[in-house]
């Protein structure tokens, strides 16, 4: 199941953004993508996050989806908000994970917490807001609560 239908009062907003800037562009050569690779490597979180955009739009390498959520996790782990938003959205849409609303909702509350480079406020809020409209009271609760906690204590990264 996607996104809900456009008649649904809680359509998602369209996911549009452009590359980061320190994303590869179309003319960049691939050692522009290895330096983003090495310090995403030493645990850079934005380019963690900018190697994962890149293999989620199959720029600069082919596309994969499945190490662009790998690397969106890695970022958002360490509270990054571009990153949590991405992986909201991907935990929504059920793109190369199993969709997961409860998923989808504790990331997009990270993120809308934080600023999305990109996107508006009140339409990360919506990500939030569709993604809690699906789940029930108490997981919604207890979703919450893990939301407050990790503000609260962000875990610990290497």
């Amino acid at each position: 199941q996607s996104s809900p239908n456009p008649g649904e009062r809680n359509q998602a907003p369209e996911r549009t953004r452009s590359l980061p800037e320190t994303a590869v562009p179309h003319s960049q050569s691939a050692p522009d993508v290895a330096s983003i690779s090495r310090a995403a490597e030493e645990g850079n979180a934005s380019s963690q996050y900018d190697l994962g955009t890149l293999y989620e739009n199959g720029r600069g390498m082919p596309q994969d989806l499945v190490r662009a959520v790998y690397l969106y996790r890695k970022a958002a782990d360490k509270g990054y908000s571009n990153a949590q938003f991405d992986l909201g959205v991907m935990f929504y849409e059920g793109r190369s994970v199993p969709q997961d609303y409860g998923q989808a909702y504790f990331w997009l509350a990270l993120a809308a917490s934080g600023t999305v480079d990109g996107v508006k406020p009140e339409d990360v809020e919506k990500w939030r807001d569709n993604a809690a409209s699906q789940l029930s009271p108490e997981t919604l609760a207890q979703r919450e609560e893990g939301v407050r906690k990790w503000l609260e204590h962000p875990p610990k990264v290497d």
